[in-house]
């Protein structure tokens, strides 16, 4: 049921969410540098 719904979803509400998913990986890729 959900993988069907997720097709389906608006573009908007795809491109924010690849936003945050890069914003987080950039995040912890940022943290992991200043805990060496």
């Amino acid at each position: 049921m959900t993988k069907y719904h997720e097709k389906h979803k608006p573009a908007k509400f795809d491109k924010k969410q690849q936003l945050e998913k890069i914003r987080t990986e950039y995040l912890k890729k940022k943290q992991e540098q200043t805990d060496k």
